[in-house]
């Protein structure tokens, strides 16, 4: 669906005269339509493109069937609580065109498998699926001195610009996903991260995607996009590599804040020798838990064991 969107896009601006170039999206947009918005704004489309957007749609939709039955069925229904906390942690967004594909295969392939297991191989997981990519731009993500933008001739781009390098999401993985706002970090190992992480995209996009290499989880990695050298983040420095280099995201960041309060362990105590601690307080899922044993509301036991809290909207629906 992205290609089929960027290929309308070059299309229009092929076009020798803008005036026609105008014109010709002008009358997609007249085109009569239902008195119903959506029906409207689809009308307004390319047939293509707007077959793609009905059948997204309806993946999402199944999707969505599929994660409240399982939440339903399930014979452990603490660990889908957990699982919808970390999808909530490493929430994803189906507002970009193709997100809808991945959107379920991102809690069920990088959430679910590791929601009992390590942190910092949930995080690697979920941070380099398609998904995730897609949601913040890191497919088009490209480094200023790789060798993909010296061969077509263009000048460093400067980050976040399109077809150079973009932060996006180097920054939502020690902001959001681990250290924390004032975790320590700097703007500059924002910047080495996303350098690190150059090179991973969506299998099928651009001209470039003839020379990505696939990779395990779905997603794809091209070399020729990649930020030459070595990376150095958060005091440690990392070896010029190809793909590897972004695995840094899984197994080598440490530290964090931890909101919840842990019963017996000290706060300096958390990172020593341990998997990389979760940023996120854990109320929400220990009160659905409580409820869900006690055969209380779960909006209630939220609002007695912490209150000035509010229970997430799927436990209210599971729970009906």
């Amino acid at each position: 669906m992205l290609q089929l969107l960027r290929d309308l896009r070059e299309q229009m601006r092929e076009m020798a005269d803008p005036a026609m170039a105008e014109a010709g999206m002008a009358a997609m947009m007249a085109r009569p339509a239902a008195a119903n918005p959506r029906t409207a704004a689809l009308a307004g489309l390319p047939p293509e493109y707007r077959t793609k957007l009905i059948e997204a749609r309806r993946v999402v939709v199944e999707d969505l069937a599929v994660r409240v039955n399982v939440a339903i069925a399930s014979p452990t229904p603490f660990a889908e609580r957990l699982v919808h906390f970390w999808s909530n942690h490493f929430s994803v967004s189906v507002g970009k065109p193709g997100a809808q594909y991945e959107v379920g295969p991102h809690e069920f392939m990088a959430i679910r498998p590791h929601v009992l297991g390590r942190f910092s191989d949930m995080l690697k997981a979920a941070a380099l699926h398609p998904s995730m990519l897609l949601y913040l731009d890191q497919f088009q993500s490209t480094g200023p001195l790789s060798p993909f933008p010296q061969r077509r001739g263009r000048r460093p781009a400067q980050a976040g610009g399109r077809g150079g390098l973009n932060e996006n999401l180097g920054r939502e993985i020690l902001e959001l996903h681990t250290l924390g706002v004032g975790g320590g970090y700097t703007q500059a190992d924002v910047t080495e991260l996303a350098r690190a992480l150059t090179g991973w995209t969506v299998p099928g996009i651009g001209r470039i995607g003839r020379f990505s290499e696939d990779q395990t989880n779905g997603a794809a990695f091209v070399a020729l996009a990649h930020e030459p050298g070595a990376r150095m983040i958060l005091g440690r420095r990392y070896a010029a590599g190809g793909p590897e280099q972004a695995l840094v995201v899984g197994g080598n960041v440490r530290g964090g804040r931890v909101i919840t309060d842990w019963p017996g362990l000290a706060p300096g105590q958390l990172h020593q020798g341990r998997d990389l601690a979760p940023t996120i307080a854990l109320e929400s899922v220990l009160a659905g838990a409580v409820a869900e044993h006690l055969g209380l509301d779960p909006v209630v036991a939220m609002a007695r064991l912490f209150p000035g809290r509010t229970t997430r909207p799927l436990a209210g629906i599971v729970r009906a």
